[in-house]
């Protein structure tokens, strides 16, 4: 069974309801994370933004992609951008602690903030998911209306309207 970016934040809820140690609460904190890190992926895919070139790992390569979103790659490049400076400064730190700063207490206040943040973002996400537009296509030539007409057999093909690129 495949799995999608809210299965991580149910989990992270079920476990908010049902975290007893610090260990289970920095877990929900983790999968909560994890939530907006596989859904912001989808921004990044569905946009095709480049990769940030940046310094750091994966993941604020990824964050920071998003900040650098651009209106020629998306009508929604604010949105977007909030969401990699939100995710970076605020949700990223929380997962820090929860994962790595195992020095430091992690109780259910900052569960259950990291779990706040997180649904804030994955509701941000999906409104950007729901409702992006892509930037209007370059014409090739002025005001050119497609045609749905089939064309004859061995008559010019007319040239495309849109600009293809390359995938990577």
């Amino acid at each position: 069974m495949a799995n999608c970016a809210q299965d991580f934040l149910t989990l992270a809820c079920e476990m908010q309801v049902s975290a007893t140690n610090e260990i289970g609460m920095r877990t929900a904190a983790n999968r909560a994370y994890y939530s907006v890190y596989h859904n912001a992926k989808n921004i990044k895919n569905l946009v095709n933004l480049p990769d940030s070139q940046g310094a750091g790992g994966v993941h604020a390569k990824l964050f920071r992609s998003l900040e650098e979103c651009k209106p020629r790659h998306s009508s929604m490049q604010t949105e977007i951008r909030q969401v990699g400076i939100f995710a970076t400064r605020q949700l990223k730190t929380l997962r820090t602690d929860a994962d790595y700063d195992i020095d430091i207490t992690f109780d259910k206040v900052k569960m259950d903030e990291t779990i706040a943040k997180s649904q804030l973002l994955m509701g941000k996400i999906s409104t950007i998911l729901s409702q992006h537009k892509l930037p209007s296509p370059s014409p090739t030539t002025e005001d050119e209306p497609l045609s749905t007409d089939k064309p004859e057999i061995g008559a010019p093909v007319p040239r495309s309207r849109f600009h293809l690129r390359a995938v990577k």
